[in-house]
């Protein structure tokens, strides 16, 4: 009766008949395959010395500047000309000035990549240079002149890690300066801190957005074959260009576009400390005071205090200036070893020293 009353509506009402487009189901052992067009997305991470995986994280807030300006702090004539991509300056201006791109990121940041090109009417010596300059706290770290115009997109990668200041102030500057005429303007995309900083000894893992099986590559220069990634994996070769590109394929045949990821490698240990004083407080805590000469590194991550049958981190740390720490560890009660040795490793795996302790 109800297929009736269907073909009866089918062939008087043939004029509102709507066609929908659905995903593929097939009963396949006894659970719904569902027929899948959506490729993966592949996720980078570095094995820490204690074997814990770290998700390489983006710390600028809108780098792609699909929330317009949104996060970032203006001065002079800034616009987004285009999807993902900003321009500091144009050649309309005709003001002499400074046009600024300015965030503050986090301190963890270790390494910042972005691409760049520069645009020019100048022509004279000794006007618009530096035309494009890049500053971490007023330090400058990146630099370029008019002479380098260019309709070609090119890429700058800096280290971030020797800086040790709590909070990062990053700011892109253009300059026309000289005179009001012929300016220089620049465009920039792809601002990232979304960047591997390690050692060669240092494991990699990926993991993907799919639910279906999923096979991940890498390649790590032009000229080399695709590896097929299996399990954590650390570089045997200096990478081209500082980049890693990866993509992964799932069981329905869809391919990921190939992300690139900047990879830097850092094998130069932290500098030595010195262990100036320790102190026995209650409730089994101890107090270490910890100086070092050179200041504390960008990329610090931890003391790990070696006992007998087991090893402790700090619980909590001070700083009571640029170049001493105060350590405080709690030991389990009743159980204070009367020696240990006290080891400071960096976030590549890069070991300090071990000093051995009578407490």
């Amino acid at each position: 009766m109800k297929l009736l009353i269907l073909l009866v509506f089918f062939f008087v009402f043939p004029s509102i008949t709507h066609a929908y487009f659905t995903t593929f189901e097939t009963l396949l052992n006894n659970t719904v395959s569902v027929l899948d067009w959506i490729p993966p997305q592949t996720f980078l991470y570095i094995q820490s010395p204690t074997n814990e995986q770290k998700h390489i994280e983006e710390l600028i807030i809108n780098n792609t500047f699909d929330a317009d300006l949104t996060g970032w702090e203006t001065s002079g004539h800034i616009f987004i000309p285009e999807k993902g991509v900003v321009q500091l300056g144009s050649k309309d201006d005709t003001t002499e000035g400074v046009h600024t791109l300015r965030q503050t990121i986090p301190s963890t940041a270790q390494a910042l990549t972005f691409s760049y090109r520069i645009g020019t009417q100048e022509t004279l010596e000794g006007f618009d240079d530096p035309a494009f300059v890049v500053t971490l706290n007023t330090t400058p770290v990146f630099s370029a002149s008019w002479k380098d115009a260019s309709e070609n997109w090119r890429t700058a990668s800096i280290n971030l890690s020797e800086f040790s200041d709590p909070i990062l102030i990053l700011q892109f500057s253009v300059q026309n300066t000289g005179d009001a005429l012929n300016p220089t303007w620049v465009q920039l995309k792809n601002i990232t801190t979304n960047i591997g900083l390690v050692n060669t000894t240092q494991k990699l893992s990926f993991s993907t957005s799919d639910a279906h099986p999923t096979q991940t590559y890498t390649q790590e220069s032009s000229d080399a074959l695709p590896q097929l990634y299996r399990n954590p994996f650390s570089f045997t070769q200096t990478l081209e260009k500082n980049m890693l590109h990866f993509w992964s394929i799932d069981q329905e045949n869809n391919n990921e576009i190939p992300q690139e990821k900047s990879i830097f490698f850092n094998q130069t240990p932290p500098p030595p400390f010195t262990i100036l004083s320790l102190d026995h407080q209650p409730h089994d805590e101890y107090v270490f005071t910890i100086a070092n000469e050179q200041g504390r590194p960008g990329n610090q991550t931890a003391y790990t205090l070696h006992l007998p049958n087991q090893n402790i981190h700090p619980f909590a740390l001070d700083y009571p200036d640029d170049h001493t720490e105060r350590l405080f560890f709690r030991f389990p009660p009743n159980h204070i070893p009367t020696q240990a040795s006290l080891e400071y490793r960096d976030s590549f795996g890069n070991t300090a020293q071990k000093e051995n302790i009578l407490l």
